[in-house]
């Protein structure tokens, strides 16, 4: 009996090397996905891991759930990042009006289905991850969190390395000396409040993503803010690449600074803990603000506020030193200490004032 299979629509094929000169391409790895755009980045590890060549990116619209939508637009802007990996040395453009997940391994022409991941349960999936930090357990009470790169690992039979970056791009100078940041309605866990506090003082922030994204960040009323318009999402990973810090919410442009390894903090989805920061340079904006604006003037090395240190890894806050130094003055006698008592007393009230001041 013959085996049935599904052959996909193919729009367009694109190379990054001569197909008549290359013998890769006649004995090619081929896997197909079907988006989204942060799920195919978190799928190149496995690409690399398995020495999948081709990637064939699978236009789909998924009437039942309106975020998981992939266009023809959105393939073509990400075909020359795919291309500028090592890795990767063919991407064509497909279409299929069936869920991929529903049809196997049954694609001709097709050796991997990335689409499979949808039918791995993640509660099976039983991975460890060191250093996790603790905002992430916090919010894993009910869901414990499983990195969607380990997904589509366990969806093709291999573990991949999380720590080191996958992705290889020149940096923009565009970017130097700011701030990008990305911040998209879903998969959110804080109010804007929280934004336009943290991002207070931190200097020139260049905002990346849709203009209806750039609207809405406009309404917090930050200084010194821009918005970076990219013709592709090679442009938008060399002005990730080239930022002193990257910052935001789980989105595409988060998925491109988790696989660059850049220097970012992200505020988790505890509603969804597939996407988190893992390996060097990373971490979870904390739940506190006040202990997120510590944590992102040490790694911007600028002193945020004068009331908070950053003392340790779990972000907590310790009492300034000139408060340290108060009980030893506090037994003074000599009069020729007086004036350091006063100044001492002074700077108390002062941070006080500032403390309260921020709280509100």
């Amino acid at each position: 009996m013959a085996e049935l299979s599904v052959q996909l629509r193919v729009l367009s094929h694109e190379c990054s090397i001569d197909p008549h000169k290359d013998p890769i391409i006649s004995s090619e790895r081929t896997a197909v996905h079907s988006g989204k755009l942060g799920d195919i980045i978190y799928a190149l590890p496995t690409c690399r891991a398995l020495g999948i060549s081709h990637l064939v990116l699978n236009i789909y619209d998924d009437p039942g759930d309106p975020l998981r939508l992939f266009t023809y637009r959105s393939a073509r802007r990400l075909v020359p990042l795919l291309l500028a990996q090592t890795y990767i040395k063919k991407v064509s453009i497909s279409q299929c009006h069936i869920p991929l997940e529903k049809i196997g391994n049954l694609i001709s022409g097709i050796d991997y289905n990335f689409d499979n991941y949808r039918n791995v349960p993640r509660h099976r999936l039983n991975y460890q991850y060191p250093n996790l930090h603790p905002d992430i357990i916090k919010f894993s009470i009910d869901h414990f969190p499983v990195h969607l790169m380990q997904c589509f690992g366990a969806a093709l039979g291999v573990r991949v390395g999380m720590d080191e970056p996958w992705l290889e791009v020149k940096s923009s100078s565009v970017s130097k000396n700011t701030v990008v940041i990305s911040l998209t309605k879903n998969w959110r866990s804080y109010q804007d409040a929280y934004w336009s506090l943290l991002l207070r003082d931190v200097g020139k922030v260049l905002f990346v993503g849709l203009p209806s994204e750039w609207e809405k960040f406009r309404s917090l009323s930050l200084k010194n803010c821009e918005y970076v318009r990219t013709e592709n999402y090679l442009d938008l990973a060399s002005v990730i690449s080239g930022a002193d810090l990257f910052l935001g919410t789980i989105s595409f442009p988060y998925a491109i600074a988790e696989a660059l390894k850049v220097k970012r903090a992200v505020e988790i989805c505890h509603k969804n803990l597939n996407a988190f920061p893992v390996g060097p340079r990373g971490y979870v904006l904390p739940i506190d603000v006040m202990k997120a604006r510590q944590l992102v003037g040490h790694l911007l090395s600028k002193e945020t506020s004068r009331t908070y240190e950053l003392v340790t890894k779990s972000m907590r806050m310790s009492i300034p030193s000139q408060l340290c130094r108060l009980s030893q003055v506090l037994n003074i006698r000599t009069r020729h200490q007086s004036h350091e008592w006063m100044q001492l007393l002074f700077n108390f009230l002062r941070l006080i004032r500032v403390h309260s001041r921020l709280r509100t």
